[in-house]
C-alpha cells in the first residue's frame, strides 16, 4: 500500500534478556503505533528503525523523513498512547528535535 521505504539497525547485545509478556506487548504496540502514524500522517518516502541493547536497557528509535509533527498534534491520542504505554513499563518516550520529520525514541530500562 506504500511506497515508504524501511530500514533496520539493530545494535543488540549477545546477552539474552527476558521481556515480560506485558514489556514484549507494549514495546510493540507503540513501535505500531510510531510506524503507522508515519505511513498515515507524515508523507515521508523512509523510516528508520533502529534498537540497541546495553545491559541496562532497551532502545527502539523511529525515524522519518517525513513533513514533522505540528506542535497542535503533540498532544494527540497516538502520542498520548506511547507516552502511557511507555509509563506503565517505567521507561521513557521522548519526541527528539530533527531537521526534518520525526524522531521517536523509546527507552526500556531493565530491571
Amino acid at each position: 500500500k506504500t511506497t515508504i521505504r524501511v530500514q533496520f539497525d539493530s545494535d543488540i547485545i549477545d546477552v539474552k534478556i527476558d521481556l515480560l509478556a506485558k514489556a514484549r506487548r507494549n514495546l510493540f504496540l507503540v513501535i505500531k503505533e510510531a510506524v503507522h502514524n508515519a505511513y498515515k500522517h507524515s508523507q515521508a518516502r523512509n523510516i528508520y528503525i533502529k534498537f540497541e541493547q546495553t545491559t541496562d536497557y532497551f532502545k527502539i528509535a523511529v525515524i522519518d523523513d517525513g513533513m514533522g509533527l505540528p506542535e497542535t498534534v503533540l498532544k494527540g491520542n497516538g502520542i498520548n498512547n506511547m507516552t502511557v504505554r511507555m509509563e506503565s513499563l517505567d521507561g521513557t518516550f521522548e519526541i527528539l528535535s530533527v531537521q526534518k520529520g520525526m524522531s521517536l525514541l523509546f527507552t526500556y530500562p531493565f530491571k
